[in-house]
């Protein structure tokens, strides 16, 4: 491919060949389920709804140990990026570093002095609540300028000494005054990259580029304020240091999926508000706390079904709202591209989130459906690497989203996400859950249910006969429910990927490149132990599913399957 030469490069970048993908041969799920239930009880016909409840013991040498399976390849996913002294890294004259925009210390400020804050707040609340004299307000103005002036100093040691370069084909990082530190990163490392940009960016037309590495979320404000040029060229740098794929070509594919405003206040609307009701009605409960006892009594006496149901409805109305608005600011203008080797999302109305994923590091692509979702024809789309990035000081798994998708739209983005994985997963035969798995799946809606009855009897105190009824009608929808999930479950595994689908209410379908495991293992509780069932659980790099309940003997069959192609790789 020809470079433009009037196309942005980052200092020092080197160019290196991709890599390739190795394959391997392997028995079929279905003959090594069949060889392992012929070594552990005989049976003349293989059913999954009546197999054994019980197994002989199998010998620790036969298996590593049999409930628990780890890959012979697994490497620790965090620390990706290493941390050297100056003195390993070549000198500061042989190299070509970048720095951050001036403004930058602007941008860099208010965040610096949120987290100043947040490390001290004990001493600043002690500052805040404590004595009012004269010398006080005094001692307290110090510690003030104090903790401003540190926030200051630390923005402007961050600005002074940060600085980047490409060097053989890796990003070094360099910072600090005091405590020195340089980070290499490797560009096979790199899960994603991301460019955000918010109302201050925008204001001085800069950008923040993050580069997520596995397990790793430190990388967050380090390159916090570039200019458009500089964050791009560093980025085509990463990307030409792995791949051929260039940003141009990303930029000029158009995007197959977009959202309209209609959709996003849909998926605004779909969202859970269980949540949101307990908070409000929290709330509300503590502000009758705090009230005259006897305006609070009158409340209570005045509190009936036709009261209690409109604070439900404008409780509701308020979270769909709330949640309508997130999703407008969150994905307004979405835009989904897929290029020959990369996945593309942008996003956002205030901040505008631009992401780039590689698709050989996505690990799990999940298919959400929410009843009030599904029963409009949407699901959501959750690409998850392994990353941990940050997003609202918390740390998210799915780095790419796509928030409405038709369920006819449904097979062909999955096929353009994953081609390999998407062909065989679904068009596999699936698995059902053990017919006494609908067991465990009740405790899931029993502890719902005695919470609202205990709820309604608290607030609108019922007759005894009204609430008899409800209790009768909330256990017959128990019992539905239950059904509902049991029969909706299904697992399959192929020899590129495995599938594993639970829920009803918030229906959940995960598809896992069988590439990406690293532990795979059977776990029983007491009450499993007795129904004869096991939970296996796929462990990935900072993440894990879990397969619907099945018999022990079937749990052995996946983890020897598994074992008998990491032997054979």
């Amino acid at each position: 491919m020809s470079k433009d030469p009037t196309e942005p490069t980052a200092p020092n970048v080197k160019s290196s060949p991709p890599s390739e993908d190795k394959e391997s041969t392997v028995p079929s799920f279905e003959q090594t389920l069949k060889h392992t239930l012929e070594q552990t009880e005989h049976v003349e016909e293989i059913g999954f709804e009546d197999l054994p409840t019980e197994v002989e013991e199998i010998p620790s040498s036969a298996m590593t140990p049999p409930n628990h399976i780890e890959s012979p390849d697994n490497e620790t996913s965090a620390g990706l990026s290493t941390q050297n002294s100056d003195d390993e890294i070549a000198s500061d004259e042989s190299l070509e570093w970048g720095r951050l925009h001036p403004y930058s210390l602007l941008i860099n400020l208010l965040p610096q002095m949120g987290r100043t804050i947040q490390n001290a707040w004990p001493l600043l609340l002690f500052i805040v609540v404590g004595s009012n004299d004269g010398t006080s307000h005094i001692i307290d103005s110090i510690f003030v300028l104090l903790f401003v002036g540190l926030s200051v100093l630390r923005t402007f040691i961050h600005f002074l000494t940060l600085r980047y370069s490409m060097q053989d084909d890796k990003l070094i990082v360099k910072m600090g005054l005091i405590f020195k530190q340089a980070r290499t990163l490797d560009p096979e490392r790199i899960q994603n990259i991301e460019i955000t940009q918010n109302l201050l960016h925008k204001y001085f037309d800069l950008v923040e580029l993050r580069i997520e590495t596995a397990g790793d979320a430190s990388t967050k404000g380090l390159l916090s304020a570039l200019s458009h040029e500089d964050a791009q060229a560093l980025k085509q740098a990463l990307q030409r240091s792995k791949r051929s794929t260039s940003m141009a070509d990303i930029v000029e594919t158009p995007p197959i999926k977009t959202q309209s405003w209609s959709e996003l206040i849909l998926f605004g609307f779909s969202k859970r508000t269980v949540g949101t009701i307990l908070i409000l009605s929290a709330i509300l409960s503590e502000a009758t706390t705090i009230v005259d006892p006897k305006e609070a009594q009158a409340i209570a006496n005045a509190m009936n079904l036709t009261l209690f149901t409109g604070f439900v409805a404008v409780s509701f109305s308020m979270a769909w709202l709330w949640s309508a608005l997130q999703a407008i600011l969150r994905f307004h203008r979405l835009e989904v591209r897929i290029a020959q080797e990369e996945i593309s999302i942008e996003s956002g109305l205030i901040t505008r989130r631009s992401i780039e994923i590689p698709r050989h590091k996505i690990q799990i692509i999940e298919w959400f459906e929410p009843w009030l979702r599904r029963q409009m024809g949407y699901g959501s789309i959750y690409l998850e690497t392994a990353a941990l990035g940050l997003a609202d000081g918390q740390l998210r798994k799915a780095e790419g989203v796509i928030p409405m998708v038709s369920r006819d739209e449904m097979p062909d983005i999955l096929e353009l996400i994953a081609p390999r994985t998407s062909r065989e997963i679904l068009n596999m035969q699936t698995h059902s859950p053990h017919k006494l798995a609908r067991l465990p799946i009740s405790t899931g809606y029993i502890f719902p249910y005695l919470l609202a009855m205990a709820f309604v009897g608290w607030s609108i105190q019922p007759t005894n006969i009204v609430f008899g009824i409800l209790a009768v009608l909330g256990l017959l929808i128990v019992v539905g429910l239950t059904e509902l999930d049991f029969r909706k479950q299904m697992w399959a595994i192929t020899n590129t990927a495995i599938l594993s689908r639970v829920g009803y209410l918030n229906r959940r379908t995960w598809i896992l490149d069988r590439q990406k495991i690293q532990n795979v293992y059977y776990e029983q509780g007491p009450v499993l132990q007795v129904l004869g069932l096991a939970r296996v659980v796929v462990d990935v790099a900072g993440s894990a599913i879990d397969l619907p309940l099945v018999a022990v003997e079937e749990a052995q069959a996946i983890l020897e399957h598994i074992r008998e192609e990491w032997l054979a790789a």
